[in-house]
């Protein structure tokens, strides 16, 4: 199913694109015409952004016609649930500019079709995924949780929390997430992950490290009460890609402009509800340990728990 009109999110999309597109500050006399630019966004890659925030993330920012350091062209964005549609429009072309979790990344195939962007915290590209218990539980193993209730932060910033934990239980020999917990809970706000663990309510909590810092550097009790069980390596839950057929002309201006996103106070108030504090260009290297997690973990699926 591909969204158009305005469903849900597609004001924080046109907003995105608006940020994109319109350097604050940037001017000129000359524009020239590019080619049309068109930017999908998967519903999965707003994970976790209401209407509501999007809706306030927005003022004057409704046309598509834009200009991008010295170029006009058109914008239009589309959001997808549907991810083999996705797949074929940027087979064909039909699509520029691209918004997906890393997950649907893989889904694909991991295609080879452009400029890729991942997001930057605190000057590191990808983050650590952290499975929290209080220090006062007793609980030092994984396996320890068995039939404990765990509360998943549901958003972009953490599409590959799951997927790590997922893998981490195959490889002790444990059953699925499913069946070993009594239940995963999903929230869409950090605090309400590691809150409910802080006051008992439930036994462990899946967060990013950066989340974790953010609720810790907020209310410091928090850290002195609760810690990690287990930690991922660094992982990248989300991407940008720029099809490498577009404009040759204008492209390296919509680079320019991704790369400087965060330059914007619109552009920042975006980035901020991913999680993020800019866009870098991404390398093989910055993507080589969440592909060889999530191969890991079909591999670990087809073998089954106990095997």
């Amino acid at each position: 199913m591909t969204w158009h009109g305005q469903p849900p999110f597609a004001v924080l999309a046109g907003l995105v694109a608006a940020a994109v597109l319109v350097p604050e500050g940037v001017a000129t006399d000359t524009p020239k015409r590019a080619d049309p630019l068109r930017l999908a966004f998967t519903s999965a890659v707003m994970a976790g952004v209401s209407r509501s925030e999007a809706e306030a993330s927005i003022s004057v920012w409704t046309k598509t016609l834009a200009t991008v350091r010295g170029y006009l062209l058109d914008a239009s964005t589309v959001i997808y649930d549907d991810l083999p549609a996705l797949g074929r429009e940027m087979a064909q072309g039909r699509v520029q500019l691209v918004a997906l979790t890393t997950e649907q990344y893989w889904q694909l195939g991991a295609p080879d079709f452009g400029t890729t962007f991942v997001g930057q915290r605190g000057g590191r590209v990808g983050q650590e995924v952290l499975l929290i218990v209080r220090r006062d539980a007793g609980l030092t193993s994984l396996g320890a949780l068995r039939g404990r209730s765990v509360v998943a932060l549901d958003m972009a910033g953490e599409g590959m929390a799951r997927t790590w934990l997922e893998s981490l239980l195959l490889e002790q020999g444990l059953e699925p997430a499913a069946q070993f917990f009594s239940s995963v809970v999903s929230v869409n706000k950090p605090a309400r992950a590691a809150l409910p663990v802080f006051f008992g309510q439930h036994d462990a909590c899946l967060l990013t490290r950066g989340a974790f810092d953010t609720i810790v550097e907020l209310n410091p009790q928090v850290g002195t009460v609760l810690t990690p069980l287990a930690r991922s390596v660094p992982l990248q839950h989300s991407l940008v890609l720029l099809d490498a057929r577009y404009d040759p002309a204008a492209r390296p201006a919509v680079i320019d402009a991704l790369l400087n996103l965060h330059d914007t106070p619109r552009g920042q108030q975006v980035l901020s509800l991913f999680g993020r504090e800019r866009l870098v260009l991404g390398t093989a290297a910055d993507l080589a340990s969440s592909l060889d997690l999530l191969g890991r973990r079909d591999r670990l699926r087809q073998r089954g728990p106990g095997r």
